[in-house]
């Protein structure tokens, strides 16, 4: 089976999320009736001219939501309704490429301009197209993985018109019989919860086909739009080296990164904060990401999980991961893991 991973090229920023996503997340619980987080006056007062806000200021506004919205499917409702616009320069890449493979790769080089916390694999078994979405969300993952997939399914349609046909979409979200089928219809093709892995199927003939709406000049213009905006964002600054490093030493402190780059700890710590981030942030952000997908992916214990991250013993990994996730690691392994 052919594989390939879009959205992990180079390091990216996690600490930062386009005001224009977040205003399209906004835009929907506003259609479905839902009130608008009080965070969301602090996101637009401090995402000034970069447009940006940050990923702590997300999280809050996903805790406020969940907390007054009871709808396990409302991160489905949201994506069904958001736009092309919302993805801001992106969106409109998208429309203009020439087909949806071509859009796939687009999202490879582009992927920070909207925000951190998730790739896309595309694999290929046997004259199908899977694509899987994997995320590093520490709050609310459910529901935002439900924004994406709705939001994939939808952009398929339109950039494929009637004849993109998704033959099966596969959730981690558990759910009994009645709220998959509530699922289904929402995203008008068959849907399985409780699955290891959120994602969707199509016949990979499809990622040939000419997009509707294709434009070579319109595409070239909003690429040299995308190129600037992705210039302006720095992915490759200080928090992509730290990143990139924490990524390839798990069990690595400030000390030792700061060393690696030939700066001082608290120098370090200096430059992280003008950029709008912390280390301890990058770390956790790094650490909780790893757990999650050895815990699914591997038959690693607490234990030597712990070992791997650097935590001191097992109970310092399992209290941290609790309050990444919510969850202890034995009952992520059960509920988000095993549940095929």
């Amino acid at each position: 089976m052919q594989q390939r991973t879009f959205g992990t090229g180079a390091p990216i920023s996690t600490t930062s999320v386009n005001i224009r996503y977040t205003r399209g997340l906004v835009m929907a619980l506003q259609m479905l009736g839902y009130p608008v987080p009080g965070v969301m006056v602090e996101i637009e007062a401090t995402a000034g001219e970069s447009g940006r806000g940050s990923v702590e200021l997300q999280n809050q506004f996903w805790a406020e939501t969940i907390a007054t919205c009871d709808d396990p499917l409302l991160g489905l409702r949201m994506g069904a309704l958001m736009e092309f616009g919302h993805l801001d320069v992106i969106g409109y890449l998208l429309l203009s490429c020439d087909s949806l493979e071509q859009g796939l790769e687009l999202l490879e080089s582009y992927f920070p301009i909207i925000g951190g916390g998730g790739r896309i694999e595309l694999q290929l078994p046997d004259n199908l197209c899977r694509i899987v979405y994997k995320h590093s969300f520490v709050l609310g993952g459910e529901q935002r993985t439900g924004v994406v997939m709705a939001l994939m399914a939808k952009f398929g349609r339109q950039l494929q018109g009637a004849e993109f046909g998704i033959t099966e979409v596969t959730l981690v979200q558990p759910g009994d019989t009645t709220l998959t089928a509530k699922a289904s219809e929402l995203l008008g093709c068959p849907v399985r919860m409780g699955q290891k892995e959120n994602s969707f199927c199509f016949s990979a003939e499809l990622l040939k086909r000419p997009v509707c709406q294709s434009h070579p000049l319109v595409k070239q213009q909003v690429r040299t739009v995308a190129d600037q905006a992705l210039k302006q964002l720095g992915t490759v600054g200080l928090q992509g080296q730290v990143q990139k490093l924490l990524a390839d030493h798990l069990h690595w402190g400030r000390e030792q990164v700061a060393d690696a780059l030939h700066l001082s700890p608290r120098h370090l710590s200096r430059r992280l904060s003008a950029e709008g981030c912390s280390f301890k942030q990058l770390q956790e952000q790094s650490r909780c990401q790893v757990a999650m997908e050895k815990l699914c992916n591997s038959s690693l214990t607490s234990k030597q999980l712990a070992e791997l991250l650097g935590f001191n013993d097992e109970s310092a990994f399992a209290r941290a991961f609790r309050r990444w996730t919510g969850h202890s690691p034995r009952e992520y392994r059960c509920v988000r893991c095993d549940n095929a």
